[in-house]
C-alpha cells in the first residue's frame, strides 16, 4: 500500500465548535437601520444616513441582531465584544458603513475589538482565522503580529478557546515550542489542550495521530485515556464522519484481514475504510488535490484484476482506480508503474487527458517522474525481447539487458536523469 496522507489536517473553516459562527453567504440589499423611523423627520439630511450592512443577512434573527450591533457601537464606540459580534455575523470578506461613514471589512471589526480592548482573546482568535498563513498583519496601533501569534494572543487573554490550540499547532514546526503566558507548548500539548476543551473537534486527534508515526506509539489524554496512533485517527472518525484523511491513514494502519469498530457500531475492513474515504471525497465535493491518488492507488492495490467494485455507485475495477489515481495526480510514477503491470501484451489504457498508452509506456511514463524507480526498470525490461533497444522520454536509449541490470548503485536520488 502506498503513503498514508500524512500532512497535518488543517482545521477548517469557520472553525470547529467554537464560540462564534460565521454565518451563511447573505444577499446583496440593504438593511433598514433601527433608527430609520426616528430619522424621518430629522431636518437635518446628514441624520437620515445610517448604518448599513453593503450585503445584508437574509435571516430575520441575524438583521435585528446586525442592527442591534451596530446601533450599540454608534451609541458606545467603546464597546470591543459589540465589534466581533458584529463582524462574525458577516459573510467572509463584506463589510459594514457606519454612520460616519467608514466602512468597515470583517478584519477591521477584529481590529477595531483589538483597539478598544487588547485583552479582548476571541478577537485575536478570529483575526487570526482570516488572516493569510505565512502574512504579517498590522493592528490599529502599528504592531505587526503574525497569524501564530494572534492565536498566542489570544490564548494568552482567553485559554478557553480550543480552536485556537488547534491552529497554532499547525502552525508550529517540528520540534518547536511557544510560550503562553509562562508556559511552554509543543506541537503535541497544544493538540492535548484542544481536545481535552472541546472532544469533537477531529483534526486535533489527527494531526497528534501524525505526530506519533508508529503505530506502537501511544499518548495519554488530559482525561487519564492512553490512546494509540490507530485509536487516535479511530477517535478523528468518530468526532467527525467526513474526515477522509482519518479513514485513508486507519486503512493504512491495518494489515489483511483485520478490522476496526466506529462509536456507531460500523466494523470496517481495509477495503471499506478506503471506500467510505472515497465517498467522503465525492460528498464533500474536495476532489482534485494530489493526496486524493493516494486513496484511489491505495484501493486499487486490494483489488484482484479481475474484480468489481462499486465506488460512488460506479462499477469499478483496478485499472479504473489507478486512471482514477493518475486523475488526481498525473505525475504519479506510482500509478503509472502499477497501470502498466495490469495491462496485458497489446492492451491500452486511456489516460485522464485523452492519450492512450501501452504497458511498455506506462513504466516509462513511471520512470520519467521517478528516474530512482528501480521496478519501473525491471518491468520495462520483462516486456523487451533480448537486445532491444528503447528510447526512454528524457532521449536516453536502453538495451533490454541495461535496464534489467539497474540498481541502486547506478542510479541514486539527485542525480539528472
Amino acid at each position: 500500500m502506498g503513503a498514508c496522507c500524512s500532512k497535518k489536517a488543517e482545521p477548517r473553516n469557520p472553525p470547529v465548535q467554537t464560540r462564534h459562527r460565521a454565518p451563511p453567504p447573505a444577499s446583496n440589499q440593504h438593511l433598514p437601520t433601527p433608527t430609520d423611523t426616528q430619522k424621518q423627520t430629522d431636518p437635518l439630511p446628514t441624520k437620515k444616513a445610517s448604518a448599513t450592512l453593503s450585503i445584508p443577512l437574509l435571516d430575520p434573527k441575524q438583521k435585528n441582531a446586525a442592527l442591534k450591533l451596530l446601533s450599540e457601537i454608534e451609541t458606545e464606540p467603546s464597546r470591543a465584544d459589540a465589534y466581533v459580534e458584529l463582524a462574525n455575523l458577516l459573510p467572509p470578506g463584506k463589510c459594514v458603513t457606519l454612520l460616519n461613514g467608514n466602512t468597515l471589512s470583517t478584519i477591521d471589526l477584529y481590529k477595531e475589538a483589538i483597539h478598544r480592548n487588547t485583552k479582548l482573546g476571541v478577537a485575536y482568535y478570529r483575526l487570526g482565522v482570516q488572516e493569510v498563513a505565512g502574512t504579517l498583519c498590522t493592528l490599529l496601533d502599528g504592531r505587526k503580529i503574525s497569524e501564530r501569534d494572534l492565536y498566542a494572543q489570544a490564548l494568552t487573554h482567553d485559554p478557553s478557546i480550543a480552536d485556537a490550540y488547534l491552529r497554532l499547532g499547525v502552525r508550529l514546526q517540528h520540534g518547536e515550542t511557544i510560550t503562553i503566558s509562562d508556559r511552554c507548548f509543543t506541537e503535541k500539548d497544544l493538540y492535548l489542550a484542544c481536545i481535552s476543551l472541546e472532544p469533537k473537534i477531529s483534526e486535533a486527534y489527527f494531526n497528534l495521530a501524525s505526530l506519533l508515526g508508529d503505530e506502537m506509539a501511544s499518548v495519554t489524554l488530559i482525561d487519564g485515556r492512553v490512546l494509540s496512533s490507530r485509536e487516535l485517527l479511530v477517535e478523528a472518525i468518530n468526532a467527525d464522519p467526513h474526515s477522509w484523511e482519518a479513514y485513508c491513514n486507519v486503512a493504512c494502519d491495518i494489515v489483511g484481514a483485520e478490522c476496526v469498530t466506529l462509536r456507531d457500531g460500523r466494523t470496517m475492513t481495509q477495503r471499506e475504510l478506503l471506500q467510505e474515504a472515497i465517498e467522503v471525497m465525492d460528498k464533500e465535493k474536495v476532489w482534485g488535490l494530489v493526496e486524493f491518488s493516494t486513496v484511489f492507488g491505495n484501493l486499487a492495490t486490494l483489488i484482484p484484476k479481475w474484480e468489481t467494485i462499486f465506488v460512488r455507485g460506479e462499477a469499478m475495477t483496478a485499472k479504473d482506480l489507478w486512471l482514477a489515481s493518475l486523475r488526481c495526480d498525473g505525475t504519479s510514477a506510482f500509478s503509472f508503474f502499477h497501470l502498466g503491470k495490469l495491462l496485458g501484451r497489446g492492451e491500452t489504457a486511456k489516460l485522464p487527458d485523452g492519450r492512450t498508452i501501452t504497458k511498455c509506456e506506462a513504466f516509462a511514463m513511471a520512470i520519467h517522474h521517478d528516474h530512482t524507480m528501480l521496478m519501473a526498470y525491471h518491468a520495462l525490461a520483462d516486456e523487451l525481447s533480448p537486445g532491444q533497444c528503447i528510447n526512454l522520454m528524457n532521449g536516453k536509449s536502453f538495451t533490454t539487458e541495461e535496464l534489467r541490470e539497474m540498481n541502486a548503485d547506478t542510479i541514486r536520488v539527485g542525480d539528472s536523469f
